[in-house]
């Protein structure tokens, strides 16, 4: 998919799409060295571009960075990565599935594809009050006292709600490598015998965004990703909020993402100064939104 967004800037789109049981043998390594690879191709096809920039949301984030250090002389000029997990030990997530007793295996294999409301209900489970309590409370209250946004309720729930089916086989590739092996921290993944090095990425502009609150790609397990990268183009912001709030459904792009270009090939600037691994800080960031749902590779 390939529309103009209010910025002026072409944005092409790469989520799961609507898996299948056809699908159900597609890996991470299939997302990462086809789908989204061929996702590359057709975005600077149908742009006219030679370069283009990538951001990634979560698992998207990870998938991103992970292309980009595989294709380091590739098209891929601007890296933005939020939410992104990296280095997963101590993380709740990896107290629940990393352990031995989680069978990923035969979860993933009870099904062609791991059904997306299980994921969502683990999600939610992460922080039960809040998910099943605190947010009908505050619609409530805010309802009845005149002051709920509709608009804003009603997309964030359906983005939140929409939930695809995870292909058996990159289910299991993520937990066993991703949070029972913690791969991507250690430096070990390997896709189709392809070290994935993330110090292969040296000339892109990379941008990291981190949530303070975030229970899901905890901002702590994103940091040690700052310390592998060796471009001099690197940018990081912590703000405030969670996993989800860093989205903004309704308010559209920051003003302080105006310096930042999209798929015309120019890089990132703008937000912070750009300061390297061991002199992080972490900046009173103001709410950060970006109308992009890059979750991971996309079907032909």
């Amino acid at each position: 998919m390939i529309s103009p967004l209010t910025i002026g800037r072409d944005l092409a789109g790469a989520t799961w799409g609507v898996p299948g049981e056809e699908d159900a043998d597609l890996g991470v390594a299939d997302y990462v060295c086809d789908e989204l690879h061929w996702a590359v191709r057709e975005t600077l096809r149908a742009s006219g571009q030679a370069s283009l920039t990538m951001a990634g949301w979560c698992i998207g984030a990870a998938l991103a960075a992970i292309y980009t250090a595989l294709h380091p002389d590739g098209p891929v000029r601007n890296l933005a990565v939020l939410t992104m997990p990296h280095d997963t030990h101590g993380s709740l997530y990896s107290s629940w599935v990393g352990r031995e007793a989680f069978d990923v295996k035969k979860v993933a294999n009870a099904y062609e594809g791991v059904p997306g409301n299980l994921v969502d209900r683990a999600n939610k489970f992460m922080k039960p009050v809040t998910n099943y309590v605190t947010t009908r409370r505050k619609l409530f209250e805010s309802a009845s006292a005149g002051t709920a946004n509709r608009v804003a309720y009603q997309s964030m729930a359906k983005w939140v709600g929409d939930n695809p089916r995870f292909p058996a086989a990159a289910f299991s590739d993520w937990i066993t490598w991703v949070y029972k092996e913690n791969r991507l921290a250690k430096g070990t993944l390997r896709l189709r015998g392809r070290l994935v090095d993330y110090a292969a990425i040296p000339r892109q502009s990379v941008l990291v965004v981190t949530a303070a609150a975030d229970h899901i790609a905890p901002r702590e397990g994103t940091l040690p990703f700052l310390n592998i990268v060796t471009t001099d183009d690197l940018t990081y912001l912590d703000r405030p909020g969670g996993h989800i709030g860093l989205d903004g459904r309704v308010e559209g792009p920051h003003p302080d993402l105006a310096g930042y270009r999209g798929l015309d090939g120019q890089a990132l600037r703008g937000l912070t100064p750009p300061h390297r691994a061991g002199r992080h800080r972490y900046p009173g960031a103001p709410p950060l939104s970006i109308p992009l749902r890059f979750r991971t590779g996309a079907r032909r």
